[in-house]
């Protein structure tokens, strides 16, 4: 049985959007990333490489391109659901081959290994830096001073000069998100009374 329904990809998507979405499955523009049963992720090629996320039966979808930010369904979530459907076994074998391969690499180079790469990662991305100081805050602060942190962490993302228009939605979404993914992730812990608090 195909993971997506296209019944559902046509409704989520509407009949145009769905159409572009079968031409760029056909074009050889997706490289399946990952395929696992709860969610398949793929790399398509248009005028960018857009990374985009698809969970069965299709409902539900992300990708980095502008018209999923505008329409919130878009081709390449289309494409990426298609070429999941018609790969054939032995091509979600090898991307599932590949994916524990890459796996097991970066365990064998060890946690001080991975703490150097991440941390030179995060030394070019602002948002990966301050989320990674957030987690670990999280996980060996005392209960102030976690407080003080999802505090400082909140304020400063929701703080916002007049509006937010709609160009700079994604922008501020993406700041948003990471403060209550951490709020979630402490209220599923032991320290979940501070997350309430």
């Amino acid at each position: 049985d195909p993971l997506f329904s296209e019944s559902v990809l046509r409704r989520r998507s509407g009949k145009a959007v769905f159409d572009r979405g079968v031409a760029y499955a056909a074009d050889d523009a997706v490289d399946l990333v990952s395929v696992r049963p709860d969610e398949v992720r793929g790399r398509v090629h248009g005028s960018e490489v857009y990374l985009v996320q698809v969970r069965p039966p299709g409902d539900w979808a992300a990708c980095t391109c502008p018209a999923f930010e505008r329409e919130g369904y878009c081709k390449h979530c289309v494409a990426v659901a298609l070429r999941a459907n018609r790969a054939p076994a032995a091509e979600i074998d090898a991307v599932g081959a590949a994916e524990a391969e890459l796996r097991a690499h970066l365990v064998g180079l060890g946690a001080e290994a991975l703490a150097d790469r991440l941390l030179r990662l995060a030394e070019g991305d602002d948002d990966l830096r301050r989320d990674l100081h957030m987690e670990a805050s999280l996980a060996r602060g005392s209960d102030a001073e976690i407080l003080a942190t999802l505090r400082r962490a909140l304020e400063d993302a929701i703080r916002v000069d007049g509006r937010v228009d709609y160009r700079g939605a994604k922008t501020y979404r993406a700041g948003v998100e990471p403060v209550l993914d951490s709020l979630a992730a402490l209220a599923d812990g032991p320290r979940a009374a501070l997350a309430l608090t």
